[in-house]
C-alpha cells in the first residue's frame, strides 16, 4: 500500500485544510481501527451480552394474560322501540372511549381488588405498608392495579384487549377475567338502574296492596261466618239462611197437604166406621189385613149356612162355626180401632211436623232480617276488596314489564376471548435480552475502541504525519520481509525481479518528487 498525496508546495508547516483532514475519521480509518481492535470490541460484547443473560435470570419473572372484550356502542335493550342516539363513526368511538374510561375506572378496580383480596397479595401491597391501615393498603393496591393492567383497542374494530402482569400465569387470567365481567356487570348495572328502582318501588306497593286486601278478606270472612253468607263460584250466593228459607218452605208446604191428607183420611175413616160399612174403609185405607179378614168372613159365613142348612143351627158344627165367625168380626173391629189410631196418629204427627216447620221458617225470616243487614256490609268490603285487588293485578302486569325490560337488559360488552394462563414468561424476555445485549457490547466496544484510538499518540496514516509531525508525505512503500523478498537476496534485486510491484512503484514515487 502507498500514499501520493504530496504537495510540492509545501513550505514546512501543514495548513488548516490538512489539519482539518487530520482530525476526521472516514470509512477507511474506521475500518483500520475494527481491524486493530476487534478482540477489545469482541470481548466487551461477549461480556455485556452475558451480563445481560445473567441478569434476565436474576428478574423475577412476569406473565401476561390477554381476554378480549366487544364494546359494541350501538347495542340496546331488546325492549326499546327506537333508538334516536347517534350512531355516527365518531359518536361510536367516543362511547368506546367512555366505555374503556369506565374499564379502567376506580370503581371497577376496586371491586375487582375486594373480589379477588388482592389487598393480601404481596404483588400488590407491600409488607410495611400494612402498618398504615386499610385506607393506606387499598390505595397501594388500587395503585398496583392500575400499573399491573393495560387496556388498548384494536384499530378499526370494537375489540378491546385486557391485560394484567403478574408474577403468577393463572393469578393474571384471574384478574383479567374478573376485570373483564365486573365491568359487563356494572354496564348491566348501569343499564337497568333506572329499572330497578321502579321495580324496589312496585314491590313495595305490592306488598302494602297484598297486606290490605289480606286484611279486608279476612273481615270478609268474619262478617261472612257471623252472617252464614255463601259464596259460590266466586259470586255471592245468599246467606245460609236464605238457602235455608226456600227448601224449608217447600217442606212446609209438603208436610202441610200431608196433614189435611192425614186429615181427610182419618174423617173419613171415622164416617165410614160410624156407618158400619167395613168394605168401604178398607177400600179407603186399602188394608192388607182387613181384606183378609173380610174374605174369611165371607168364607165362614157360607160355611155356617151350609151346616145350618145340613144340621140346624143347634147343632154342635153350627155353634162352633158363629164362634169362628164372631172370632173374625173381633178380629175386624180390633184391625178397625188399630187403622183407626195410625190415621190419628198419622195425622197428629203431620200436624206437630207443619207446626215445627213454621216454626222453623219464622226463626229464618228474622235470621234473614239480621243477615241482610250484614250482607251489606260484606258486599260494601267486598267491593273495597275487588276495587284494590284491580289495583293490585295492574301493579302486577306493570311490575313484570318492568323485570322482563330488567332481565332483558344486554351489556354493550360480550367477552369474545377469556384470558388463559401464559406458558412463558413475557419479562424478561430472554432472546431479546440477549439481542439488546449483544447490541449494547457491540456499540460500547466500538466506543471504547474509538476511546482507545484517540487517546494512543501513534502515527499510522499519511493524515498522522503530517497533522501531528507537521512534516511533508512523500510516499509509503510496503515493508519487505523474508517471505516478501522470494528470490532475491535484497530489495536491490526484488526491484529488478519486480519492476512492476508497489514497492518499485513507491520507489519510482519517491525519486519522481525528489
Amino acid at each position: 500500500m502507498y500514499m501520493d498525496r504530496v504537495d510540492p508546495t509545501y513550505s514546512g508547516g501543514p495548513g488548516e485544510s490538512e489539519a482539518a483532514e487530520g482530525t476526521q475519521l472516514g470509512i477507511r480509518q474506521l475500518i483500520d481501527i475494527l481491524k486493530r481492535r476487534w478482540m477489545l470490541i469482541a470481548l466487551i460484547t461477549v461480556g455485556v451480552t452475558a451480563l445481560t443473560i445473567i441478569g434476565t435470570f436474576l428478574v423475577t419473572p412476569k406473565y401476561d394474560a390477554t381476554g378480549r372484550l366487544k364494546i359494541d356502542p350501538t347495542l340496546r335493550s331488546v325492549t326499546d322501540e327506537s333508538d334516536p342516539r347517534n350512531t355516527s363513526p365518531q359518536t361510536d368511538q367516543s362511547r368506546i372511549e367512555t366505555e374503556i374510561a369506565i374499564l379502567k375506572s376506580r370503581t371497577v378496580a376496586e371491586r375487582v381488588v375486594r373480589d379477588l383480596n388482592l389487598t393480601q397479595d404481596r404483588d400488590f401491597v407491600d409488607e410495611d405498608t400494612y402498618a398504615r391501615g386499610k385506607d393506606a393498603v387499598l390505595e397501594e393496591a388500587l395503585g398496583s392495579f392500575d400499573k399491573a393492567v393495560d387496556v388498548e383497542k384494536q384499530e378499526n374494530s370494537f375489540i378491546v384487549n385486557a391485560t394484567a402482569r403478574s408474577s403468577s400465569p393463572e393469578k393474571s387470567a384471574r384478574i383479567v377475567n374478573a376485570l373483564m365481567r365486573t365491568y359487563i356487570d356494572n354496564s348491566v348495572n348501569r343499564r337497568t338502574g333506572t329499572a330497578a328502582q321502579q321495580s324496589q318501588f312496585l314491590d313495595q306497593r305490592l306488598r302494602t296492596l297484598a297486606s290490605e286486601i289480606q286484611g279486608l278478606e279476612a273481615r270478609i270472612a268474619s262478617y261472612r261466618g257471623r252472617a252464614g253468607i255463601v259464596e259460590g263460584g266466586g259470586v255471592t250466593q245468599g246467606t245460609v239462611t236464605d238457602q235455608q228459607i226456600s227448601p224449608l218452605t217447600i217442606q212446609l208446604a209438603q208436610a202441610e197437604a200431608e196433614a189435611a191428607s192425614a186429615r181427610a183420611n182419618l174423617t173419613a175413616a171415622q164416617q165410614q166406621v160410624a156407618s158400619g160399612n167395613i168394605g168401604a174403609v178398607s177400600s179407603v185405607l186399602s188394608s192388607n189385613v182387613i181384606t183378609e179378614l173380610q174374605r174369611q168372613r165371607a168364607e165362614a159365613v157360607r160355611d155356617k149356612a151350609q151346616i145350618d142348612a145340613r144340621y140346624g143351627t143347634k147343632h154342635p158344627e153350627s155353634i162352633r162355626s158363629a164362634q169362628q165367625l164372631e172370632a173374625i168380626d173381633q178380629a175386624l173391629r180390633d184391625e178397625q180401632r188399630r187403622i183407626l189410631g195410625g190415621l190419628e196418629a198419622s195425622a197428629r204427627s203431620a200436624e206437630a211436623s207443619a207446626a215445627a216447620l213454621r216454626r222453623q221458617l219464622a226463626g229464618l225470616r228474622g235470621e234473614q232480617a239480621v243477615n241482610n243487614r250484614a250482607a251489606v256490609s260484606a258486599d260494601a268490603l267486598e267491593r273495597e276488596a275487588k276495587a284494590k285487588q284491580a289495583i293490585y293485578d295492574q301493579l302486577a302486569q306493570t311490575q313484570q314489564r318492568t323485570s322482563e325490560a330488567q332481565r332483558n337488559q344486554e351489556s354493550i360488552a360480550s367477552i369474545v376471548e377469556e384470558a388463559v394462563p401464559p406458558i412463558r414468561p413475557s419479562v424478561p424476555n430472554k432472546p431479546l435480552f440477549a439481542v439488546l445485549g449483544a447490541v449494547l457490547g457491540v456499540i460500547l466496544g466500538l466506543a471504547a475502541a474509538l476511546v482507545v484510538e484517540l487517546l494512543t499518540a501513534s502515527v499510522r496514516t499519511a493524515e498522522d504525519v503530517e497533522y501531528k509531525l507537521r512534516l511533508p508525505f512523500l510516499t509509503s512503500s510496503p515493508r519487505l520481509g523474508k517471505r516478501q523478498l522470494g528470490q532475491a537476496s535484497d530489495p536491490v534485486e526484488y526491484v529488478a525481479l519486480n519492476p512492476m510491484s508497489s514497492y518499485a512503484e513507491s520507489l519510482r514515487t519517491l525519486r519522481n518528487t525528489l
